[in-house]
């Protein structure tokens, strides 16, 4: 499951909305005024990997986008 929180600059609240890869560790921010997150690892106890994958939140869902073109997987 992938978590994803909402800051209104006082209280965090989790959205209900999943997105295709796990992103922790990832790059955060807005591209044409719409979430974007961009790579990130994935993993438990240890066995962690790391992926380019990149998805914009739209219509109230995480779409993918070509992976990140930079850096190292």
């Amino acid at each position: 499951m992938n978590i994803f929180l909402r800051f209104d600059g006082t209280d965090f609240t989790q959205l209900e909305i999943d997105s295709n890869y796990g992103h922790a560790d990832s790059y955060f921010s807005t591209y044409q005024s719409k979430p974007l997150i961009i790579g990130g690892a994935v993993g438990f106890d240890g066995d962690i990997s790391y992926h380019k994958k990149m998805e914009m939140l739209e219509n109230g869902k995480w779409n993918l986008m070509p992976d990140y073109p930079y850096g190292s997987e």
